[in-house]
């Protein structure tokens, strides 16, 4: 009897490798791969990925150790692609390719932005205001876009500021924005929002 058990457990085992796996852990020797922008890295050994999953933007980050091998400058901004295994609940980058993103103008990466209809702005509390609207990306490329917006009287006086950014615009693609900032005067008749800066595939102006 001792005999018979044995053979069919062996055989169950043999029939269904997932039971040997299940007990070990959520590790994989599997490699996988994403490519997407680099939004950060320490200088040694994390570093976060944007990429485009399914229309949806996500950040992933990786573990580079002694073992990684990489290529091209690991800078934000920076298109990248990764080769990664997973072990546990990180993701350890086998290999990293970097390349310089192609640079545009400050002019001309302002200009493939739009501003999405008429923006609305509201006291938060005490003197903090916020403005909200929304912005397209008609560019090729992921831009962070810096906003900033006025606030008017009647009397065509400016009564407050805000300011805010919308991070990793990708090509594209519309969001809403959140300007936050203050004003002297609840009494306003108008806010105009402009587009103060753009980086991120743009080139730097001395």
């Amino acid at each position: 009897m001792k005999k018979i058990t044995t053979t069919v457990m062996v055989g169950l085992c043999l029939m269904i490798p997932g039971i040997v796996g299940a007990q070990s852990g959520t590790s994989t020797s599997a490699t996988k791969q994403v490519t997407g922008t680099i939004r950060s890295f320490d200088g040694s050994a994390t570093l976060v990925v944007g990429s485009e999953v399914n229309g949806k933007r996500e950040s992933t980050t990786f573990v580079l150790n002694a073992n990684t091998k990489k290529t091209g400058e690991l800078t934000r901004g920076a298109d990248v692609t990764v080769q990664y295994r997973v072990d546990g609940n990180r993701n350890i980058a086998t290999f990293v390719q970097a390349t310089a993103p192609e640079l545009e103008t400050l002019e001309y990466a302002k200009s493939m932005i739009s501003l999405d209809g008429a923006a609305k702005a509201h006291i938060t509390t005490g003197n903090t205001v916020a403005v909200d609207g929304s912005a397209t990306n008609h560019d090729k490329f992921q831009h962070d876009v810096i906003l900033t917006a006025t606030l008017w009287d009647a009397n065509g006086k400016s009564v407050g500021t805000a300011t805010g950014r919308l991070e990793d615009l990708p090509a594209g693609h519309h969001d809403n924005y959140r300007l936050t900032g203050t004003v002297t005067s609840p009494n306003w008749v108008r806010v105009s929002v402009v587009i103060s800066n753009v980086t991120e595939h743009v080139r730097r102006e001395n």
